[in-house]
Protein backbone atom coordinates (compact mmCIF):
# COMPACT_ATOMS: atom_id res chain seq x y z
CA UNK A 1 0.00 0.00 0.00
CA UNK A 2 1.46 3.38 -0.79
CA UNK A 3 0.36 7.05 0.31
CA UNK A 4 1.95 9.86 -1.50
CA UNK A 5 2.08 13.51 -1.15
CA UNK A 6 2.58 16.02 -3.64
CA UNK A 7 5.49 15.37 -6.21
CA UNK A 8 8.00 17.91 -4.91
CA UNK A 9 11.11 17.72 -2.81
CA UNK A 10 9.88 15.34 0.02
CA UNK A 11 12.66 14.28 2.85
CA UNK A 12 12.05 11.19 5.75
CA UNK A 13 12.04 12.11 9.28
CA UNK A 14 11.29 9.12 12.36
CA UNK A 15 9.49 7.18 10.27
CA UNK A 16 7.15 10.28 8.10
CA UNK A 17 7.28 11.71 5.00
CA UNK A 18 7.19 14.97 5.14
CA UNK A 19 7.04 17.74 2.24
CA UNK A 20 7.57 21.61 3.29
CA UNK A 21 6.49 24.14 0.48
CA UNK A 22 6.75 27.70 1.45
CA UNK A 23 4.23 28.05 4.79
CA UNK A 24 2.72 24.70 3.67
CA UNK A 25 3.56 21.27 5.71
CA UNK A 26 2.40 17.68 4.82
CA UNK A 27 3.35 14.46 6.56
CA UNK A 28 1.96 11.35 6.02
CA UNK A 29 2.85 7.86 8.66
CA UNK A 30 2.05 4.72 9.61
CA UNK A 31 0.70 5.22 13.44
CA UNK A 32 0.01 1.25 13.51
CA UNK A 33 3.26 -1.05 13.93
CA UNK A 34 3.06 -2.05 10.75
CA UNK A 35 6.29 -1.77 8.84
CA UNK A 36 6.87 1.11 6.23
CA UNK A 37 9.52 2.39 3.84
CA UNK A 38 9.50 6.19 2.94
CA UNK A 39 10.78 6.90 -1.02
CA UNK A 40 11.24 10.89 -0.93
CA UNK A 41 12.30 10.65 -4.56
CA UNK A 42 8.74 9.47 -5.66
CA UNK A 43 6.88 11.40 -2.63
CA UNK A 44 5.72 8.04 -1.62
CA UNK A 45 5.36 5.88 1.52
CA UNK A 46 5.30 2.15 1.08
CA UNK A 47 3.35 0.42 3.72
CA UNK A 48 4.03 -3.30 3.98
CA UNK A 49 4.22 -6.27 3.46
CA UNK A 50 1.07 -7.76 4.82
CA UNK A 51 -0.97 -10.22 4.39
CA UNK A 52 -4.72 -10.08 3.88
CA UNK A 53 -6.15 -13.73 3.25
CA UNK A 54 -9.37 -13.79 0.98
CA UNK A 55 -12.49 -12.96 2.21
CA UNK A 56 -10.80 -10.99 5.08
CA UNK A 57 -9.61 -7.24 5.50
CA UNK A 58 -6.44 -5.29 7.40
CA UNK A 59 -6.79 -2.14 9.91
CA UNK A 60 -3.83 0.18 8.83
CA UNK A 61 -3.84 3.00 11.04
CA UNK A 62 -2.03 6.18 9.09
CA UNK A 63 -1.93 9.50 9.60
CA UNK A 64 -2.12 12.75 7.36
CA UNK A 65 -0.62 16.04 8.85
CA UNK A 66 -1.32 19.51 7.00
CA UNK A 67 -1.04 23.05 8.61
CA UNK A 68 -0.66 26.38 7.27
CA UNK A 69 2.21 28.85 9.28
CA UNK A 70 2.00 32.07 9.41
CA UNK A 71 5.73 32.19 7.92
CA UNK A 72 8.06 29.28 6.78
CA UNK A 73 7.70 26.12 8.11
CA UNK A 74 9.57 25.30 11.35
CA UNK A 75 12.75 23.09 10.79
CA UNK A 76 11.43 21.16 13.96
CA UNK A 77 7.65 20.21 12.19
CA UNK A 78 6.30 17.90 12.84
CA UNK A 79 6.76 16.82 16.39
CA UNK A 80 8.50 13.22 16.23
CA UNK A 81 6.58 12.62 19.42
CA UNK A 82 3.08 13.35 17.58
CA UNK A 83 3.08 9.83 15.88
CA UNK A 84 5.17 7.64 18.00
CA UNK A 85 3.45 8.41 21.43
CA UNK A 86 0.75 10.98 21.45
CA UNK A 87 -1.51 9.99 18.29
CA UNK A 88 -3.86 7.41 20.04
CA UNK A 89 -4.41 9.98 22.93
CA UNK A 90 -4.44 12.71 20.58
CA UNK A 91 -7.40 11.20 18.51
CA UNK A 92 -10.20 10.15 21.17
CA UNK A 93 -9.53 13.49 22.80
CA UNK A 94 -10.34 15.47 19.42
CA UNK A 95 -13.53 13.04 19.27
CA UNK A 96 -14.81 13.81 22.55
CA UNK A 97 -14.38 17.80 22.18
CA UNK A 98 -15.94 17.54 19.07
CA UNK A 99 -18.90 15.70 20.05
CA UNK A 100 -19.54 17.87 22.67
CA UNK A 101 -18.10 20.67 21.90
CA UNK A 102 -18.68 21.19 18.20
CA UNK A 103 -22.07 21.79 16.54
CA UNK A 104 -24.23 23.62 13.22
CA UNK A 105 -27.32 24.78 13.68
CA UNK A 106 -28.58 25.07 9.98
CA UNK A 107 -31.73 24.09 7.98
CA UNK A 108 -29.30 22.53 4.62
CA UNK A 109 -29.52 18.97 5.35
CA UNK A 110 -26.36 18.76 3.32
CA UNK A 111 -23.99 21.20 5.52
CA UNK A 112 -25.43 19.59 8.61
CA UNK A 113 -24.59 15.89 6.99
CA UNK A 114 -21.17 17.44 5.71
CA UNK A 115 -20.40 18.40 9.33
CA UNK A 116 -21.33 15.65 10.90
CA UNK A 117 -19.86 13.32 8.49
CA UNK A 118 -16.70 15.68 9.67
CA UNK A 119 -17.17 15.64 13.42
CA UNK A 120 -17.18 11.79 14.14
CA UNK A 121 -15.26 10.43 10.86
CA UNK A 122 -12.57 12.57 10.56
CA UNK A 123 -10.85 13.53 13.62
CA UNK A 124 -7.64 15.36 13.48
CA UNK A 125 -5.24 16.41 15.49
CA UNK A 126 -7.28 18.59 18.41
CA UNK A 127 -3.74 21.00 19.82
CA UNK A 128 -2.93 22.03 15.97
CA UNK A 129 -6.65 23.05 15.12
CA UNK A 130 -7.36 25.01 18.55
CA UNK A 131 -4.17 27.42 17.25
Amino acid sequence: MRLSLPPSACVERDGLLIRKAGNVGLAVGVAGAQPSRAMPEQSDLEIGPFSIAPGRSAKVDTVLLAEVFPAEVPASWPSASLVKSGLPAALEQTRSRWATASSIRTGDRVVRELFDKARFGLPGWWPTMAR
